[in-house]
């Protein structure tokens, strides 16, 4: 019954036993088993790749200032939203930590176009305003990521160190 199962033959292909032995039999079907388990390892780690290539690639034209390539790249390849606007988001992290303000500011935009409801980015924003001396603009920003959620603990406490210092 097995060797002629059409989900055997359709997965595996034809497979023909010579003796009875059920012993035998269930030693080859986890043995194709395992097989087709690696199979399907080595498949999921090949597409993880070629996701993380094209975020690479995304991210690259960004980078290099090719906006409008890389906003249809998005739309092209939906999936990819999310892993995209974090990469610029954590990007602009690095750049405003490097002193860099402008090009944070830059790659926080980016990253506002491509997810525009994360209040993080916003945060991210106030912070480079702070860390500029541009308060008015810091507590602007901050107001925005408490209004999209109201309990973000790190937003507020910027909030009332700015209000404090009466800025």
């Amino acid at each position: 019954m097995f060797q002629e199962s059409t989900t055997i033959t359709d997965t595996f292909g034809p497979i023909t036993f010579r003796d009875a032995d059920p012993k035998t039999t269930l030693e080859f079907v986890l043995q194709l088993l395992k097989v087709q388990e690696q199979d399907m390892a080595a498949k999921a780690e090949e597409e993880a790749e070629r996701r993380k290539d094209r975020v690479r690639e995304i991210m690259g034209l960004f980078e290099s200032g090719e906006i409008a390539k890389a906003k249809k790249m998005l739309l092209e390849y939906e999936e990819y939203r999310d892993r995209v606007g974090i990469s610029l988001n954590d990007r602009g992290i690095q750049e405003r930590k490097e002193g860099n303000y402008e090009k944070a500011l830059e790659f926080y935009r980016h990253a506002l176009e491509v997810l525009p409801d994360d209040e993080g980015i916003y945060y991210n924003i106030a912070r480079v305003h702070f860390d500029n001396n541009e308060w008015e603009k810091a507590i602007d920003f901050i107001r925005t990521a408490m209004d999209m959620d109201p309990e973000f603990k790190e937003a507020a406490q910027l909030y009332w160190y700015l209000a404090r210092k009466g800025k």
